[in-house]
């Protein structure tokens, strides 16, 4: 409980494998991949990614044809639950690396991947809190050459869900966030995105 499922074909054995995050139930955090071999699914512990409070999105930001993962989620620190965010880059063999980024790390929110600017490659769309004592954050990070920078800044929310699509059919990513806002009201926030796509070479 507390948590997110995501299915991907992360071995690309044409079934589909699930990342799973969140509360075991007894007080625990748990975060693991389970890879399908048909019959059953062998589990495979993700390193760090032990949260609740969490989200998880599968996607190939570094186009190497391994199904790459972000994932937030809360954590308890001395007194305080905290967010962590984490890109986890697939290696053969589905060995999840954890990379450096710079992501905020947040709970209580959401994180996926996205072509926010329309060029080809996946950014990373991102809302939620940084402790229980939460600072909303909101951010897109545009990826350059594998890693990401922050593109845009915006409002987040607490409890915060994060979906994304070309609604005017314009050719770029659109986005809507919604959640608790920073007075403790029920927020929805819609962005349209207005820059022009980049076109991509085939």
């Amino acid at each position: 409980m507390f948590g997110d499922a995501a299915w991907a074909d992360a071995d690309g054995d044409g079934d589909l494998d699930l990342a799973l995050l969140g509360d075991t139930g007894a007080g625990l955090a748990h975060g693991a991949v389970y890879r399908n071999d048909g019959d059953s699914f062998q589990q495979l512990e993700l390193a760090g990614a032990e949260l609740i409070h969490a989200s998880v999105d599968w996607g190939d930001y570094d186009s190497d044809g391994l199904p790459d993962l972000v994932i937030t989620g809360g954590f308890i620190s001395p007194g305080l639950m905290e967010g962590r965010s984490l890109l986890l880059k697939q290696l053969p063999g589905l060995v999840f690396q954890p990379q450096e980024t710079a992501l905020r790390d947040v709970m209580a929110g959401r994180a996926v991947f996205g072509d926010y600017e329309g060029d080809g490659d996946l950014d990373i769309l991102l809302t939620g809190i940084d402790t229980v004592l939460g600072e909303r954050i909101g951010r897109v990070l545009r990826n350059q050459d594998g890693g990401f920078v922050p593109e845009l800044v915006f409002q987040g929310a607490l409890n915060g869900h994060l979906a994304a699509g070309d609604y005017n059919l314009d050719g770029d990513l659109d986005f809507l966030v919604l959640g608790v806002g920073p007075d403790g009201a029920g927020s929805l926030l819609f962005f349209i995105n207005q820059q022009v796509a980049e076109p991509v070479p085939p």
